[in-house]
């Protein structure tokens, strides 16, 4: 979550920094490399996103953005968005 807010709020490096972190902690957990995907998608750093997504594929091979839209909704609208548009630049679908 906190990767999530850096993010957010512009703080981009801090929110790699935190993904890295939280990678650490849970090696196994899908969330850090989505916290990646969208991070270097929004960072233009295409090439990085799309080899995280490839991760993201990897430990879920039924990895759809309607269903993560829907179980990780923001309150602002906005930021669901710019977050979707951010991971469909890396070819999550």
């Amino acid at each position: 979550m906190l990767g999530q807010a850096y993010r957010i709020t512009g703080r981009i490096e801090e929110a790699v920094s935190a993904f890295k972190k939280c990678l650490l902690r849970g090696p196994d957990s899908i969330f850090p490399d989505l916290g990646f995907v969208g991070t270097y998608g929004m960072m233009g750093r295409e090439k990085e996103a799309r080899a995280e997504a490839a991760e993201v594929f990897r430990m879920d091979p039924n990895f759809s953005l309607d269903r993560f839209a829907k179980v990780f909704p923001y309150k602002d609208q906005s930021v669901t968005d710019n977050l979707i548009n951010a991971l469909r630049k890396a070819e999550l679908k």
